[in-house]
């Protein structure tokens, strides 16, 4: 799935601007926070700020940084499910949440050596999307991700109780 089609896809989610107090990325429109588009250099009012903004944001701050072209030529839906998480939680939390579950589905280092999970998307973690992706084991990494993205979502709702008004949307969000 090219970055196109990834970003319709969480467009779908994001929608347009939001400033709901309970949300502390504050001010947001496509989903971009005020902060990050302020990071970009835009210096408007959320409320005018544009999808084709939004787009290069995402495609330079999500998309690019975490390599998704080369794991969209390994594993399309992998890519997608990475940079829509990515757009929700940071790119380095999808980023980690993929090492994570490249290490459990490892076989215990038998497939490949456990990697360090810093949340930077390198040689050693596109080595081992390949390596599952050749065994017709991409739809795990998909899976293991999603399982690790909900996780994720329940305990910031257990550990404050006035994000829950968003785990509805985050939980068809992550399997959508």
């Amino acid at each position: 799935m090219a970055f196109n089609e990834a970003l319709s896809k969480t467009l779908q989610y994001e929608g347009g601007y939001s400033n709901n107090p309970a949300d502390s990325g504050g001010p947001t429109n496509f989903g971009v926070t005020q902060a990050v588009a302020r990071a970009s250099g835009y210096t408007g009012d959320m409320k005018d700020y544009t999808v084709q903004a939004a787009g290069v944001v995402y495609k330079s701050k999500y998309w690019d940084i975490n390599k998704l072209d080369a794991v969209d030529a390994m594993h399309a839906k992998l890519a997608s499910e990475l940079f829509d998480y990515g757009v929700n939680a940071g790119p380095a939390t999808a980023a980690k949440a993929l090492q994570e579950a490249l290490n459990l589905l490892n076989e215990n280092g038998k497939l490949f050596p456990d990697m360090v999970v810093d949340g930077a998307i390198g040689p050693g973690t596109l080595g081992a999307v390949k390596i599952l992706d050749d065994k017709n084991r991409g739809d795990d990494i998909c899976l293991a991700v999603k399982a690790l993205r909900c996780e994720k979502y329940l305990n910031i709702c257990r550990k404050n109780q006035t994000q829950e008004i968003f785990i509805r949307g985050w939980l068809r969000r992550a399997f959508g």
